[in-house]
């Protein structure tokens, strides 16, 4: 299991990191726009 989890972060794979980099961008955006509108 920790093999696992340790392979999400691991530099093999990359893709894993950015979609979760790019996830909480879109989320903290979204946050902004909803605070904005109010």
């Amino acid at each position: 299991m920790l093999k696992e989890c340790g392979g999400l972060t691991s530099s093999k794979n990359p893709l894993h990191l950015a979609i979760l980099i790019s996830f909480f961008l879109l989320l903290g955006l979204c946050y902004h726009m909803l605070n904005s509108i109010e």
